[in-house]
């Protein structure tokens, strides 16, 4: 996850660890990314950053984003 500065930077707040998902597996064969909230009192954008390999197959090097805003400042 990576928070918004007023400096036009993007910074890593919170990294989840690598997982290997298998087909089928349902609603908890995910990976997260998590981080308390010091505070709710600014709106601040995050963004988060998925990079999904499959194996046996070519990776095209596409990094989506999803991006939102919410009331949440991490220190």
């Amino acid at each position: 996850m990576y928070e918004w500065y007023t400096d036009g930077t993007w910074r890593r707040k919170s990294c989840s660890s690598t997982v290997t998902v298998t087909a089928g597996g349902g609603a908890g064969n995910r990976s997260n990314a998590r981080h308390v909230c010091h505070s709710t009192s600014q709106l601040i954008s995050w963004r988060n950053h998925e990079d999904v390999d499959v194996i046996g197959e070519i990776d095209d090097g596409n990094q989506p984003y999803r991006q939102a805003s919410v009331y949440c400042v991490v220190n």
